[in-house]
Formats: structure tokens, C-alpha cells, sequence
């Protein structure tokens, strides 16, 4: 309850919305089940437990919560859940809810799970350490930090993770001066981050362009629009935003919007 009520408050203080569905409503919790995972829909959200070296966990962390309902985020802004999970959309889908799990801590701000951008490492499911690591995702078996993803030296796919790479990059730069980790980039170069809250902005006002069948190129395209919407007549946050995809090789739409290209008209 606490991890909801948090990732609440923070969609309310950071971006105005009013709950996960943008009317106030909220999802039935349950906690404690046998089942070693945690799960979202729209009638239930269900946390089970795992075990572990030094005894039994429930799965219902901060950042396992924020993760949760950062799929309502998902399924309740414009395109819904989209397309098959083995497409782009729902891969995109898993690492939104990735970024909503950062942010969520990041604005409890508790000291007993400080804020970082690891997923689910105080829960260790399986003993196993953190499920995702967002400043290099290749540090978790079988996760690519760069687009697209290879075929793995046992034939099997990498899973996406340059889309938590990207939001690190752009959160936090890929050398911090905070004392969070380096992010190696894959093209070489050195980005600089804008903070977490800007970063999520951008995200959310790109979500709300959102349709089902988005893809990473779709995202660059929406946060480089929303970048220059929300700093209109300054191309810097937009250059930073482009860098950062770039840095983690999502190629550019035919029609990317420019620093300089005129907002949609409103219908």
C-alpha cells in the first residue's frame, strides 16, 4: 500500500494525473500468495513471495510495486496495452513500468530503499540479485543495452533493455557526478543527464501520444516532440534527448520531428 500510495502522489505532484487511470481510480491489492511473482491487471494487482538465503520475502518492494502500476500508466494512456507482448509495443510496455518503478522511489525518497535504478534488488528474486539493471542491462543474464538486440551464444534472443538504458542516460548522464554508476553507451559517446523528474516528464507527455502499435523508434519520435513542447524555443533538452537514444542505437523515424518543426494543432 505504500509503494501504491507513493507511485500515487507522484503521478499527481510530478504530472497532474489523477491516479494510474487518470480518474482517480485505483486497483484491489493482493499480497502474500504462494506464486514467486508479481503481477498487474486492470481487475487485481498481485503480489506473491520468494525464498531466499536468509529466509522468505514478499514481492511488494517499492520499485516491484512502481513497476505494477506503472502498467495501469501504460494501459490506461492512449493506445492501451497494444499489440502482442512478443512485439516492440509490449516489450515496451515492461520497460515503462521499469521507468515508473525508479521514479517511484526515486519520489519516496525513504531510506530504508533508497532511491536507484536497479529493479527488485532488496526482494533478490530467486536469490538471483536485481531482476533489471537499468545503467547497463547486460549485467542481468540475456538483457542487451543496445538496439537491436543479437542472438546469444546459445542461440537464444537478448531481451530488450536499452529503453531503461536510454531512460538512465537521460536521467543521469553516462559519467554521474552523483555518485551513480557509469553507463557505458554504445556508441562511444558521453551524454549528459537532465534529472530524473525532467526525464519522466518527457516520457509521460510521450506516452500520451501513444498508440498500439509503438515501437522504440515510435518512443525517440514521441519524447524528442515532447522535449521540444515542453522547452519551446530551447533545443537544448531536445539535443540531450536524441543524444541519448542515439547512445543506445534506436535509429531515427523518416519523420522525426526537429527542434524547430511547429507542435501538432490541437483537433
Amino acid at each position: 500500500m505504500y509503494g501504491a500510495q507513493r507511485e500515487w502522489d507522484m503521478l499527481a505532484g510530478w504530472f497532474g494525473r489523477d491516479g494510474f487511470d487518470g480518474y482517480g481510480h485505483a486497483t484491489p491489492i493482493q499480497v502474500g500468495l504462494p506464486d514467486e511473482s508479481a503481477v498487474w491487471t486492470p481487475r487485481l494487482s498481485r503480489y506473491g513471495k520468494t525464498t531466499t538465503a536468509t529466509g522468505t520475502r514478499q514481492l511488494a518492494a517499492i520499485d516491484v510495486v512502481g513497476h505494477e502500476f506503472g502498467h495501469a500508466v501504460f494501459e490506461y494512456t492512449p493506445g492501451s496495452s497494444g499489440s502482442a507482448r512478443d512485439r516492440e509495443n509490449g516489450i515496451l510496455n515492461e520497460e515503462v513500468a521499469d521507468m515508473f518503478a525508479v521514479m517511484t522511489e526515486a519520489f519516496a525518497n525513504n531510506p530504508k530503499d533508497p532511491p536507484d535504478y536497479t529493479i527488485g534488488e532488496t526482494v533478490s528474486l530467486g536469490d538471483k540479485g536485481p531482476i533489471r539493471i537499468m545503467y547497463q542491462p547486460s549485467l542481468v543474464d540475456g538483457f542487451a543495452d543496445c538496439y537491436p538486440p543479437r542472438q546469444t551464444a546459445g542461440g537464444r534472443s537478448e531481451i530488450p533493455g536499452y529503453g531503461g538504458h536510454w531512460f538512465y542516460l537521460l536521467a543521469e548522464g553516462s559519467d554521474p557526478s552523483g555518485g551513480e554508476p557509469h553507463s557505458p553507451t554504445c556508441n562511444g559517446s558521453t551524454v549528459a543527464g537532465i534529472g530524473i523528474r525532467e526525464t519522466g516528464e518527457i516520457l509521460y507527455n510521450a506516452l500520451l501520444t501513444k498508440t498500439s502499435t509503438w515501437g522504440y523508434s515510435d518512443l525517440r519520435s514521441a519524447t524528442l516532440a515532447a522535449a521540444r513542447n515542453l522547452h519551446p524555443g530551447d533545443c537544448a533538452t531536445y539535443a540531450t534527448v536524441k543524444a541519448t537514444w542515439d547512445a543506445v542505437t534506436v535509429p531515427a523515424r523518416s519523420d522525426e520531428p526537429t527542434c524547430g518543426s511547429a507542435p501538432p494543432s490541437a483537433t
